[in-house]
Protein backbone atom coordinates (compact mmCIF):
# COMPACT_ATOMS: atom_id res chain seq x y z
CA UNK A 1 0.00 0.00 0.00
CA UNK A 2 1.22 3.70 -0.19
CA UNK A 3 3.23 5.06 2.36
CA UNK A 4 0.65 7.94 2.43
CA UNK A 5 -2.26 5.61 3.05
CA UNK A 6 -0.71 4.00 5.72
CA UNK A 7 -2.04 3.70 9.83
CA UNK A 8 1.53 4.79 10.76
CA UNK A 9 1.74 7.89 8.61
CA UNK A 10 -1.30 9.09 9.58
CA UNK A 11 -0.44 8.21 13.93
CA UNK A 12 2.54 10.05 13.64
CA UNK A 13 1.23 13.32 11.69
CA UNK A 14 -1.74 13.28 13.67
CA UNK A 15 0.29 12.53 17.22
CA UNK A 16 -1.83 9.82 18.10
CA UNK A 17 -0.31 6.75 20.05
CA UNK A 18 -3.21 4.48 19.87
CA UNK A 19 -6.56 4.66 18.17
CA UNK A 20 -9.56 2.58 19.33
CA UNK A 21 -12.13 3.49 16.77
CA UNK A 22 -10.41 3.70 13.69
CA UNK A 23 -13.34 3.21 11.66
CA UNK A 24 -14.35 6.64 12.31
CA UNK A 25 -11.53 8.72 13.10
CA UNK A 26 -9.81 6.92 9.56
CA UNK A 27 -12.84 5.80 7.71
CA UNK A 28 -11.18 7.00 4.29
CA UNK A 29 -8.69 4.20 5.25
CA UNK A 30 -8.91 2.08 2.20
CA UNK A 31 -5.92 -0.52 4.15
CA UNK A 32 -7.51 -0.25 7.24
CA UNK A 33 -11.14 -1.02 5.44
CA UNK A 34 -9.56 -3.97 3.38
CA UNK A 35 -7.69 -5.51 6.72
CA UNK A 36 -10.96 -4.60 9.28
CA UNK A 37 -8.79 -2.99 11.45
CA UNK A 38 -10.50 -1.06 14.28
CA UNK A 39 -7.72 -0.40 17.17
CA UNK A 40 -4.21 0.44 15.97
CA UNK A 41 -1.13 1.12 18.02
CA UNK A 42 2.01 2.30 16.95
CA UNK A 43 5.22 3.75 18.63
CA UNK A 44 7.93 5.52 15.94
CA UNK A 45 11.60 4.11 15.85
CA UNK A 46 14.02 7.19 16.33
CA UNK A 47 17.85 6.95 15.22
CA UNK A 48 20.18 8.97 17.26
CA UNK A 49 19.63 11.98 15.42
CA UNK A 50 15.83 12.20 15.84
CA UNK A 51 15.05 11.19 12.90
CA UNK A 52 12.31 8.60 12.21
CA UNK A 53 13.30 5.79 10.84
CA UNK A 54 10.58 3.45 11.39
CA UNK A 55 7.43 2.29 13.24
CA UNK A 56 6.51 -0.79 15.44
CA UNK A 57 2.82 -0.69 15.38
CA UNK A 58 -0.27 -3.20 16.58
CA UNK A 59 -3.68 -3.82 14.91
CA UNK A 60 -6.75 -5.59 16.27
CA UNK A 61 -9.75 -6.29 14.74
CA UNK A 62 -12.12 -5.82 17.49
CA UNK A 63 -12.01 -2.02 19.58
CA UNK A 64 -10.21 -1.98 22.56
CA UNK A 65 -8.14 0.50 24.68
CA UNK A 66 -4.69 -0.33 24.70
CA UNK A 67 -3.51 -0.14 28.58
CA UNK A 68 -0.45 2.07 29.91
CA UNK A 69 1.63 -1.83 30.08
CA UNK A 70 0.93 -2.36 26.59
CA UNK A 71 1.78 1.07 25.96
CA UNK A 72 4.57 0.87 27.64
CA UNK A 73 5.47 -2.14 26.40
CA UNK A 74 5.26 -1.04 22.70
CA UNK A 75 7.63 1.64 23.22
CA UNK A 76 10.33 -0.44 25.29
CA UNK A 77 10.20 -2.28 21.74
CA UNK A 78 10.31 0.44 19.77
CA UNK A 79 13.26 1.86 21.58
CA UNK A 80 15.14 -1.30 21.63
CA UNK A 81 14.83 -1.79 18.00
CA UNK A 82 16.33 1.55 17.31
CA UNK A 83 19.37 0.58 19.46
CA UNK A 84 19.14 -2.50 17.49
CA UNK A 85 19.35 -0.44 14.10
CA UNK A 86 21.19 2.01 15.46
CA UNK A 87 24.24 -0.43 16.51
CA UNK A 88 23.99 -2.05 13.04
CA UNK A 89 24.59 1.67 11.29
CA UNK A 90 27.66 2.36 13.48
CA UNK A 91 28.86 -1.49 12.84
CA UNK A 92 28.39 -1.06 8.99
CA UNK A 93 29.77 2.72 9.20
CA UNK A 94 32.99 0.98 11.24
CA UNK A 95 33.67 -1.08 8.59
CA UNK A 96 33.76 1.05 5.87
CA UNK A 97 35.70 3.19 7.65
CA UNK A 98 38.41 0.51 8.77
CA UNK A 99 38.22 -1.07 4.54
CA UNK A 100 38.78 3.11 3.51
CA UNK A 101 41.85 2.99 5.48
CA UNK A 102 43.19 -0.39 4.38
CA UNK A 103 42.79 0.61 1.09
CA UNK A 104 44.32 4.00 1.67
CA UNK A 105 47.04 2.64 3.64
CA UNK A 106 47.79 0.29 0.37
CA UNK A 107 47.32 2.71 -2.54
CA UNK A 108 48.99 5.24 -4.15
CA UNK A 109 47.06 8.66 -4.03
CA UNK A 110 48.21 9.82 -7.42
CA UNK A 111 47.95 6.91 -9.47
CA UNK A 112 45.80 5.29 -7.49
CA UNK A 113 47.77 2.09 -8.07
CA UNK A 114 48.97 -0.44 -5.51
CA UNK A 115 51.97 0.62 -3.28
CA UNK A 116 55.42 -0.36 -1.95
CA UNK A 117 53.59 -2.58 1.27
CA UNK A 118 51.12 -3.45 -0.99
CA UNK A 119 53.38 -5.05 -3.71
CA UNK A 120 56.01 -6.45 -0.80
CA UNK A 121 52.62 -8.15 0.38
CA UNK A 122 50.96 -9.85 -2.92
CA UNK A 123 55.04 -10.48 -4.06
CA UNK A 124 55.74 -12.36 -0.82
CA UNK A 125 52.72 -14.50 -1.24
CA UNK A 126 52.87 -15.27 -5.21
CA UNK A 127 56.59 -16.08 -4.25
CA UNK A 128 55.30 -18.50 -1.56
CA UNK A 129 52.73 -20.31 -3.97
CA UNK A 130 55.90 -20.33 -6.92
CA UNK A 131 58.02 -22.40 -4.22
CA UNK A 132 55.44 -24.70 -3.77
CA UNK A 133 54.56 -25.42 -7.85
CA UNK A 134 57.69 -25.12 -9.12
CA UNK A 135 56.50 -22.22 -11.22
CA UNK A 136 58.57 -18.63 -11.42
CA UNK A 137 57.27 -14.96 -10.64
CA UNK A 138 57.74 -12.07 -12.90
CA UNK A 139 59.15 -8.84 -11.22
CA UNK A 140 59.59 -5.90 -13.18
CA UNK A 141 60.87 -2.00 -12.42
CA UNK A 142 60.09 0.38 -14.61
CA UNK A 143 62.24 4.17 -14.13
CA UNK A 144 61.05 6.70 -15.79
CA UNK A 145 63.74 8.31 -17.54
CA UNK A 146 64.19 12.28 -17.44
CA UNK A 147 61.66 12.74 -15.21
CA UNK A 148 63.24 15.13 -12.78
CA UNK A 149 64.62 17.05 -16.44
CA UNK A 150 60.57 17.52 -17.38
CA UNK A 151 59.15 18.61 -13.93
CA UNK A 152 61.67 21.36 -13.90
CA UNK A 153 60.87 22.53 -17.18
CA UNK A 154 57.15 21.79 -17.42
CA UNK A 155 56.39 21.95 -13.29
CA UNK A 156 55.29 19.67 -11.19
CA UNK A 157 51.75 19.83 -12.15
CA UNK A 158 52.63 18.16 -15.69
CA UNK A 159 54.74 16.15 -14.10
CA UNK A 160 51.93 14.44 -11.70
CA UNK A 161 50.54 14.29 -14.79
CA UNK A 162 53.40 12.14 -16.81
CA UNK A 163 53.14 9.88 -14.22
CA UNK A 164 49.27 9.09 -14.42
CA UNK A 165 49.64 8.91 -17.85
CA UNK A 166 52.19 6.60 -17.43
CA UNK A 167 50.48 4.37 -14.96
CA UNK A 168 47.34 4.23 -17.57
CA UNK A 169 49.84 3.46 -20.30
CA UNK A 170 51.54 -0.13 -17.99
CA UNK A 171 48.34 -0.80 -16.31
CA UNK A 172 46.75 -1.51 -20.13
CA UNK A 173 49.99 -4.56 -20.78
CA UNK A 174 49.35 -6.22 -17.33
CA UNK A 175 46.79 -9.48 -16.80
CA UNK A 176 44.05 -9.15 -14.03
CA UNK A 177 46.40 -11.65 -12.48
CA UNK A 178 49.33 -9.08 -12.20
CA UNK A 179 50.10 -6.47 -10.34
CA UNK A 180 51.26 -2.57 -11.42
CA UNK A 181 52.79 -0.62 -8.69
CA UNK A 182 53.90 2.99 -8.01
CA UNK A 183 56.74 2.35 -5.48
CA UNK A 184 58.37 5.65 -5.61
CA UNK A 185 58.44 8.91 -7.08
CA UNK A 186 58.94 8.12 -10.54
CA UNK A 187 59.39 4.39 -10.19
CA UNK A 188 57.44 1.46 -10.97
CA UNK A 189 57.01 -1.93 -10.39
CA UNK A 190 55.14 -5.04 -11.96
CA UNK A 191 54.38 -8.68 -10.51
CA UNK A 192 52.53 -11.69 -11.93
CA UNK A 193 53.09 -15.30 -11.98
CA UNK A 194 55.19 -16.63 -14.37
CA UNK A 195 55.59 -20.10 -16.47
CA UNK A 196 56.19 -23.06 -14.84
CA UNK A 197 59.33 -23.89 -17.79
CA UNK A 198 62.48 -21.55 -17.05
CA UNK A 199 63.20 -20.39 -20.95
CA UNK A 200 59.09 -19.85 -21.26
CA UNK A 201 59.58 -17.64 -18.10
CA UNK A 202 62.91 -15.75 -19.18
CA UNK A 203 60.77 -15.57 -22.33
CA UNK A 204 57.47 -13.87 -20.93
CA UNK A 205 59.92 -11.46 -18.46
CA UNK A 206 62.15 -10.26 -21.59
CA UNK A 207 58.77 -9.51 -23.76
CA UNK A 208 57.34 -7.85 -20.94
CA UNK A 209 60.21 -5.30 -20.63
CA UNK A 210 59.92 -4.98 -24.30
CA UNK A 211 56.25 -3.67 -24.08
CA UNK A 212 56.75 -1.80 -20.63
CA UNK A 213 59.41 0.29 -22.30
CA UNK A 214 57.41 1.08 -25.72
CA UNK A 215 54.23 1.53 -24.23
CA UNK A 216 55.44 4.51 -22.17
CA UNK A 217 57.40 5.96 -25.35
CA UNK A 218 55.46 8.74 -27.35
CA UNK A 219 53.26 11.95 -27.34
CA UNK A 220 52.33 13.11 -24.10
CA UNK A 221 49.88 16.24 -23.78
CA UNK A 222 50.66 17.84 -20.16
CA UNK A 223 49.13 21.45 -19.31
CA UNK A 224 48.50 21.54 -22.67
CA UNK A 225 51.67 20.97 -24.25
CA UNK A 226 53.30 18.24 -26.39
CA UNK A 227 55.97 16.04 -25.05
CA UNK A 228 57.45 13.59 -27.21
CA UNK A 229 59.07 11.27 -24.41
CA UNK A 230 61.21 8.32 -24.51
CA UNK A 231 59.75 6.25 -22.24
CA UNK A 232 60.65 3.92 -19.35
CA UNK A 233 63.63 2.04 -18.65
CA UNK A 234 61.79 -1.45 -17.54
CA UNK A 235 63.79 -4.40 -16.44
CA UNK A 236 61.64 -7.15 -16.09
CA UNK A 237 63.06 -10.71 -14.46
CA UNK A 238 61.60 -14.35 -13.88
CA UNK A 239 62.52 -15.51 -9.98
CA UNK A 240 61.28 -18.32 -7.58
CA UNK A 241 63.43 -19.30 -4.20
CA UNK A 242 63.87 -15.79 -3.60
CA UNK A 243 63.13 -13.18 -0.70
CA UNK A 244 60.81 -10.81 -1.35
CA UNK A 245 63.77 -8.23 -1.38
CA UNK A 246 65.78 -10.87 -3.58
CA UNK A 247 63.15 -10.75 -6.38
CA UNK A 248 62.75 -6.94 -6.20
CA UNK A 249 66.72 -6.55 -5.96
CA UNK A 250 66.94 -8.35 -9.49
CA UNK A 251 64.43 -6.57 -11.15
CA UNK A 252 66.02 -3.52 -10.08
CA UNK A 253 69.59 -4.28 -11.37
CA UNK A 254 67.82 -5.68 -14.63
CA UNK A 255 66.09 -1.98 -15.12
CA UNK A 256 69.28 -0.29 -14.36
CA UNK A 257 71.00 -2.35 -17.13
CA UNK A 258 68.59 -1.54 -19.23
CA UNK A 259 68.92 2.01 -18.42
CA UNK A 260 72.97 1.89 -18.77
CA UNK A 261 71.77 0.04 -22.43
CA UNK A 262 69.70 2.61 -23.47
CA UNK A 263 72.52 6.00 -22.55
CA UNK A 264 74.78 3.99 -24.38
CA UNK A 265 72.74 4.18 -27.22
CA UNK A 266 71.54 7.28 -27.45
CA UNK A 267 75.32 8.24 -26.95
CA UNK A 268 76.13 6.25 -29.85
CA UNK A 269 73.20 7.78 -31.95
Amino acid sequence: MPWSDTLCKRCLDQGRRDVSNVSEVWGDSQAAAALGIETYASAPICGSNGEVIGTLCAAGKTSRKLSPRARSALNLFSKLIAQHIERERLLAQLQSSNEYLTRFSLTDSLTELPNRKALHDELGRLLARAARDGSYVLVGMFDLDGFKQINDQYGHIAGDQLLKQCAARLSGIIRETDMLARIGGDEFAFIGPGPVDEEEAHLAAAELATRAAAVTAGVYTLREARLTYSGASAGVVAVRFLSVDQAIGAADAAMYQAKRERQVGRRGG
